[in-house]
């Protein structure tokens, strides 16, 4: 994965597989892909498998998973 600042000073990076990079066979897929981008209270993780057509087979459909900080 490759994971890169986007220069706008607010602690926000994102970073993500090539296609086709990362070999899979869960659920009948033949390859991986992960994006992730890390706010300051938050990260939106988005992984999904695709079959040997690029049809996709698991994963979030429209968007990534979000995950809030908790503040106690």
């Amino acid at each position: 994965m490759i994971l890169f600042g986007l220069g706008n000073g607010k602690n926000h990076y994102k970073g993500a597989t090539g296609i086709n990079n990362c070999k899979s066979t869960l659920r009948g897929a033949s390859y991986a892909t992960s994006e992730v981008e890390i706010f300051k209270g938050k990260i939106i993780s988005w992984d999904r498998g695709f079959d040997a057509n690029n049809k996709h087979v698991w994963g979030a459909e429209k968007a990534g998973y979000i995950f809030d900080e908790i503040k106690k």
